[in-house]
C-alpha cells in the first residue's frame, strides 16, 4: 500500500523534487503518514486536508506549489488504488 501511495505522490511531485533527479522513494515518509491515516477509515475530503497539512509541515510554505483542491484529487486517487 505504501508503495502505491508513494508512486502517486512521486507522479504528482507537489514540491518539484523530480527536477533535482531525486530517487523515486523521496516521498516515502509522507506516503507512510498517509497510509496510517487511511487505516483509520478516512474519507477523501478529510484525507485531502491531511495531505495538505502533511506537506506544509514537512516542507514549509515556501516550497509548496499546490492548493487544497489538488490534495483532494490526490486523496481520491490514493483511496481508489488501495
Amino acid at each position: 500500500m505504501v508503495e502505491k501511495i508513494n508512486k502517486i505522490l512521486y507522479d504528482w511531485d507537489p514540491i518539484n523534487l523530480k527536477e533535482s533527479c531525486v530517487p523515486t522513494d523521496e516521498y516515502l515518509p509522507e506516503a507512510q503518514m498517509i497510509k496510517n491515516l487511511i487505516l483509520n477509515s478516512i474519507d477523501s475530503n478529510s484525507l485531502g486536508d491531511k495531505i495538505f497539512n502533511i506537506f506544509h509541515e514537512q516542507f514549509g510554505k515556501d516550497l509548496i506549489n499546490f492548493n487544497y483542491n489538488e490534495c483532494k484529487i490526490i486523496a481520491e486517487k490514493i483511496l481508489t488504488v488501495i
